[in-house]
């Protein structure tokens, strides 16, 4: 199972945010990414700032960790 997560009021999620929730379900950027079916550069760079986290994009996380 899984546990979308999206910004509120359709604004785009932050680098830290994106950073934390990955963090908080105990997964590296290359699984978060594949998860989230992008590469995992795409991850990377969202995370880093480098790239803007686009407005319609649903984080996607292991229920069991992430959702409550």
């Amino acid at each position: 199972a899984s546990c979308p997560r999206r910004s509120s009021k359709g604004q785009a999620m932050t680098p830290t945010a994106l950073r934390k929730a990955r963090k908080a379900a105990g997964l590296s950027q290359e699984a978060a990414a594949r998860i989230n079916q992008v590469s995992t550069s795409t991850f990377q760079s969202w995370e880093l700032g480098r790239r803007k986290i686009p407005v319609d994009f649903v984080l996607v996380l292991p229920k069991a960790k992430v959702c409550p």
